[in-house]
């Protein structure tokens, strides 16, 4: 697969692969293809843990040092720096990793029924 995501190097400037949560094989797969890996965080409890597993399986298993954080889902922009800074203290504590903070994906309540 990544032989043939790989022809589209020359025609395209980003890929966005959307894997599971958590540190499945195909999430640590696709991370250790990437210059840096995007993790998407929500304020809540599983969405910590399941992003704090990934970045710890893709440290150790892979050696992937660097990482983008992106929050989505939030209140506005000082709630998810907020969130951000909470979650890169729990990193800092426990894992020799870079987290970059890549920004934050508003929650709009008009689209909430369509889902």
């Amino acid at each position: 697969m990544l032989q043939s995501l790989s022809d589209l190097e020359n025609e395209i400037d980003y890929l966005v692969v959307d894997t599971p949560a958590g540190a499945s094989e195909s999430s640590l797969f696709f991370a250790s293809a990437v210059d840096v890996p995007l993790v998407v965080l929500v304020a809540e409890p599983t969405s910590f843990l399941d992003a704090y597993a990934f970045i710890k399986a893709a440290h150790i298993e892979k050696n992937i040092q660097n990482f983008s954080v992106v929050v989505n889902m939030a209140d506005g922009s000082a709630t998810a720096k907020t969130n951000f800074d909470k979650f890169f203290e729990i990193c800092r504590r426990f894992l020799d990793v870079n987290l970059h903070y890549a920004g934050m994906i508003p929650c709009r309540m008009q689209f909430a029924g369509l889902l």
